[in-house]
């Protein structure tokens, strides 16, 4: 879908979700960003033994039909939040709670890169990146990372990212807890769909 097309829709998800008030607030942010990300990355060099925490008892990459799902999703993965920022035909990995999706993370490629990283053959990103609020806090999140770097490695795929706003202490505790290094940051600036992306070589991540 064009990248116009996605914004649409999650204007309407938003629209339905949150109201006039959040369209707004999702609009403004369309037109006005000015936001600072930490960039991690892990070199994927070696197998690893993956245990699964109490909640997760399968990784696997998600069907057709469960990726179309998981976009339209309005409750556990609130779609609107990230609609616009995933690329429907990319791979997503989902990990389960018996026969329940749990927790879903989208992989970002060379085909659609991530303008805040500079990619080269071998290298992918991860995110973005949900868990259900019922599972959250049991570790399923680093857990999931791992399993999915394990399943890249075994194509032959190099080296993992993580984009990760400098605020979100969470996410960070949890891309670290699954081995990846702070390799620096970025800064975005967006007015009306122009982007301005400064990088800098800094490892301050706490």
């Amino acid at each position: 879908m064009p990248k116009v097309g996605r914004w649409v829709r999650a204007a309407q998800l938003v629209l339905h979700e949150e109201g006039t008030r959040g369209v707004a607030r999702y609009a403004i942010r369309r037109l006005y960003l000015r936001q600072s990300y930490f960039v991690y990355r892990r070199d994927l060099t070696a197998q690893e033994s993956i245990p699964f925490p109490e909640g997760l008892t399968e990784v696997r990459q998600a069907t057709r039909a469960e990726r179309y799902a998981l976009i339209h999703a309005r409750e556990d993965f609130g779609a609107a939040s990230y609609w616009g920022t995933i690329d429907p035909d990319c791979d997503c990995y989902v990990g389960l709670d018996g026969y329940r999706i749990v927790a879903v993370h989208w992989l970002s490629t060379t085909r659609e890169p991530n303008e805040l990283v500079q990619l080269e053959p071998g290298d992918f990103i991860i995110g973005p990146c949900v868990t259900v609020p019922t599972h959250r806090g049991r570790g399923l999140y680093p857990a999931m990372i791992r399993a999915v770097c394990e399943e890249r490695r075994l194509r032959g795929e190099k080296r993992a990212y993580m984009v990760v706003s400098t605020d979100n202490q969470s996410s960070i505790r949890g891309i670290e807890k699954a081995g990846f290094d702070n390799a620096g940051r970025s800064d975005l600036t967006r007015i009306a769909g122009v982007r301005h992306i400064e990088r800098c070589d800094d490892r301050i991540a706490s």
